[in-house]
């Protein structure tokens, strides 16, 4: 397995990277180096390579679909338990009964807890 190398952060004026847009690209584009575009000592922008940005774009749409999917199932886990006329303290409390079970048949003892 190949250990990928993090991009170094290089910061710099908004007018340097005016000035030297070719090399600032060029150097991005290498994925060894993220340019941190700053103004009046402030960063404003990152300017990173076009696969860099699409990993963080298809992370992105991976976490908002697993985060969608959590919702449903816990609506969908809210009303199951609404319609059994369970109670949220019923639940926690058969969740931390549960919790022990498992502990116990995977370690043998109770857990503390």
């Amino acid at each position: 397995m190949v250990a990928h190398k993090h991009p170094t952060q290089v910061p710099m004026s908004s007018t340097s990277a005016q000035r030297q847009f070719g090399d600032v690209m060029r150097r991005a584009h290498s994925g060894e180096e993220h340019i941190i575009v700053q103004q009046n000592g402030l960063p404003l922008v990152a300017i990173i390579s076009i696969g860099e940005y699409n990993d963080l774009m298809k992370e992105r749409e991976l976490r908002e679909a697993r985060e969608k999917r959590a919702e449903e199932l816990s609506r969908k886990f809210g009303e199951e338990a609404n319609r059994r006329g369970i109670t949220e303290e019923q639940l926690l409390a058969n969740l931390k009964d549960t919790r022990k079970e498992v502990y116990q048949e995977k370690y043998g003892k109770s857990s503390k807890s």
